[in-house]
């Protein structure tokens, strides 16, 4: 943004999307539905739509092109400002966005798997899977619960179905960390944690295990806002109901969706289904009809797995960086990163160039 701001004498504004900002009351869990009924990605952008207005009826605006930019949920905004708005918007970058809503996504991790092949050790994903089923095997047991906890130090029961399966969507989420955060000497580093043991101290792996100490399963989260987006609008449950993954099946959809069960009254599944639907049909899923956006994405991430990685046309782009992760191309330059993310960045700017001096 700076980059563009300064080469086109532009103007730079944030917004901050609605309920996601410091202000909030604190509200009590019966009554979080209610609460929370205003907040949808409609009614937000519609928020940016309002402050585009405000700022082009000031005399200095009022001739400005507008670009609009953002990375993750974000980048899906920047695109469907495109999509809804086009007369308010002239170009848009949508960096890591997962357009498409989605109830089970098993393609997250496959994505992980992929990573982890692809930039970790030779034999990485099979020190992973071996890893996983040595834990999956030690959960058959009294005894071996017992070795589990002392291995991972969880002071938490692990003969409860959900805690075992809490523990195991930890270890995927700590996997997805390092393939969504990069860079990919990371992804070593981790490989060297699952090759080694959790308990070995590598110099060279300053990557920390999480604290696993509790490991309790509880529906109630601190990132409410996000969770309810997820639970109405968009799915994204990251379940491992896929085979082709080395993670073991202990994320099934009837698991994720139990955090739902603080936002949605009734039926959660009707619910999510009804909402990724209407999300998909009002902006298009991966077939917008949308021009002036570009879609980048790090082969690193797995978010790419819900996002535009194939072009629309000649003014809706789509490209792949190798070598980097989420949201890297709106990131401050990085010393030793990939010589092609700098290469995209120059292209992403001359592209919107383009497009707001037409």
């Amino acid at each position: 943004m700076p980059q563009i701001a300064k080469e086109t004498n532009g103007g730079m504004f944030a917004t901050e999307h609605r309920y996601y900002g410091k202000s909030l009351p604190n509200i009590p869990n019966h009554k979080l539905t209610e609460y929370y009924k205003y907040l949808s990605s409609f009614l937000a952008l519609q928020d940016v739509a309002i402050l585009i207005k405000m700022l082009k009826s000031d005399p200095k605006f009022m001739a400005s092109k507008v670009v609009v930019i953002g990375g993750s949920y974000a980048g899906n905004l920047a695109a469907w400002m495109r999509v809804l708005y086009p007369n308010l918007v002239d170009a848009a970058l949508a960096a890591s966005a997962p357009v498409l809503a989605k109830k089970d996504c098993p393609e997250f991790l496959e994505a992980v798997r992929d990573t982890f092949a692809k930039y970790g050790t030779k034999n990485c994903i099979n020190h992973i899977a071996n890893r996983f089923k040595e834990y999956e095997d030690l959960l058959k047991s009294p005894q071996g619960i017992e070795i589990l906890k002392r291995k991972l130090n969880i002071n938490s029961d692990l003969t409860i179905l959900e805690n075992q399966q809490k523990l195991f969507t930890r270890l995927y989420e700590e996997l997805a960390d390092t393939a969504q955060s990069g860079p990919p000497s990371d992804v070593v580093k981790k490989c060297h944690q699952y090759q080694y043991g959790h308990n070995r101290k590598l110099r060279d792996t300053p990557i920390s295990w999480r604290d696993y100490s509790n490991i309790e399963f509880n529906p109630w989260t601190d990132d409410d806002s996000w969770y309810y987006q997820a639970c109405n609008e968009f799915g994204y449950q990251m379940t491992t109901s896929a085979e082709k993954q080395p993670f073991v099946h202990w994320s099934p959809l009837n698991y994720t969706l139990k955090s739902c069960k603080r936002y949605i009254d009734g039926d959660i599944e009707r619910r999510m289904d009804q909402g990724v639907f209407l999300t998909n049909q009002m902006y298009g899923g991966l077939t917008p009809n949308v021009t002036k956006v570009v879609f980048t994405h790090g082969d690193m991430d797995p978010w790419r797995s819900l996002g535009i990685k194939q072009s629309l046309g000649p003014e809706a782009p789509a490209i792949t960086i190798e070598g980097t992760a989420h949201c890297g191309i709106i990131l401050q330059e990085m010393d030793g990163e990939p010589i092609k993310m700098k290469l995209a960045r120059v292209y992403v700017k001359n592209l919107i160039k383009k497009w707001i001096s037409e």
